[in-house]
């Protein structure tokens, strides 16, 4: 859908999908100030006209339901294929 995401987690792969794909940000549930921070920086974002950060359209495809389809499809090949 395209629209920034707050994401209120600690480090781990979702901020590292978020920080890569460029659709939000992501902030320690227990950091007060930087989630006021991130609220305050998406709002005026908003209130501007949505500027958004660069989103990495090549990186978002990867988890294209066709993509990741293909990808489990593969890996059942290569798993029912050491069996034999």
């Amino acid at each position: 859908m395209r629209k920034p995401i707050l994401a209120l987690t600690l480090p781990g792969l979702t901020t590292d999908i978020l920080s890569r794909s460029g659709l939000g940000v992501a902030v320690d549930p227990n950091d007060q100030p930087g989630i006021k921070k991130a609220l305050r920086d998406l709002y005026l974002r908003w209130r501007e006209g949505g500027g958004r950060p660069d989103i990495d359209e090549a990186y978002i495809a990867t988890f294209d339901r066709a993509r990741q389809t293909e990808r489990l499809a593969g890996l059942f090949d290569r798993f029912a294929g050491s069996r034999s």
